[in-house]
């Protein structure tokens, strides 16, 4: 049958579910991919282009709570700030934003807010990349107590062995985390949406939908290992053919089994990054506040070394550059 690979997320206790066998996903450059959810969940979050243009016009022609025909709501802004601070979904508070130009100035940083912290949101957080053949963890990824805890889960699975004293995170995961799986890829439905008129659906869309930008100024940090990878470094490498995201996956697979339907021959499966934290953030803030934390390596050349070669095992020597036919 083979190895099969799920991401999960320690700290949030979150799985997405059999992603398939490694090689089967980790070089695929298609629209969607699994590298791209998980870069996605790391990059920060933006407001979009054309709703920041359009708060912009709102907030010059704003009025006082009194004046902008909220009835009711006609309270002062610090406690509809109150409000829109304890709204903790982004479609309710986007909902209430759209209603009224003066609710939209005081509560559209919130939708930010609310979008930052979102639970499918990991910056900071363990990832790690794990095979189901998996019957050990990276050195000091867990706790004592952590292990405790998942040592008393996986004993409590239908199919465990008592006499097992192997920590299988992957079935774990599988049957206890949280998954969230295709929660990424695809908008889920939304009836209050469809009953919308256009200018409010537009807007409603454009403010309640994740928005990311990826370009060459981003920097990939490992926090646990204070390491991190240039996006620009990147792209000098290998162009557009691989992203961060891409990257990031090569280095946090990890498994017992060494089999990833891929034909490297090193040991992918022990992904030098398996179950360390993760943020995507700029050479400012390493060279700003990020020092706090200790001094910093540019890791970018050496990681790239081992991802192009992962890569031209699976589509030839000559990889990036295009062959003529």
């Amino acid at each position: 049958m083979g190895q099969y690979w799920m991401l999960v997320n320690i700290d949030k206790r979150q799985s997405t579910g059999s992603e398939g066998k490694l090689g089967e996903f980790l070089t695929d450059s298609s629209p969607g991919t699994v590298a791209e959810s998980l870069l996605c969940r790391l990059l920060p979050c933006l407001l979009r282009p054309e709703a920041e243009a359009l708060t912009k016009d709102i907030l010059k022609h704003v009025k006082s709570p009194l004046e902008s025909g909220l009835g009711r709501l006609a309270i002062a802004v610090e406690l509809l700030d109150l409000i829109f601070s304890s709204i903790d979904n982004i479609r309710d508070a986007t909902c209430l934003c759209i209603s009224n130009k003066t609710l939209f100035a005081i509560g559209y940083k919130h939708i930010l807010r609310i979008a930052e912290g979102d639970q499918i949101r990991w910056e900071g957080d363990r990832i790690i990349c794990l095979g189901d053949y998996a019957e050990d963890l990276p050195e000091g990824m867990l706790s004592s107590e952590e292990v405790n805890l998942l040592r008393l889960e996986g004993q409590e699975l239908d199919d465990s062995d008592p006499e097992d004293t192997v920590l299988r995170l992957y079935d774990i995961a599988a049957e206890n985390f949280d998954c969230i799986s295709g929660r990424w890829s695809s908008h889920s439905y939304d009836s209050r949406e469809w009953r919308m008129a256009g200018i409010d659906r537009k807007l409603y869309c454009q403010l309640s939908r994740p928005y990311y930008v990826y370009h060459d100024r981003w920097v990939l940090c490992n926090l646990s290992k204070l390491q991190y990878v240039r996006a620009d470094t990147v792209a000098e490498i290998v162009g557009d053919a691989l992203r961060l995201g891409d990257v990031l996956l090569s280095q946090i697979c990890w498994s017992t089994d060494p089999s990833c339907a891929i034909p490297y021959k090193g040991k992918l499966h022990r992904g030098a990054w398996a179950g360390d934290r993760f943020i995507v953030t700029t050479m400012d803030k390493i060279e700003g506040s990020l020092r706090e934390n200790g001094t910093w390596t540019d890791v970018t050349k050496d990681v790239m070394k081992q991802v192009t070669e992962i890569w031209r095992s699976v589509y030839g020597p000559e990889w990036p550059e295009q062959t003529e036919d």
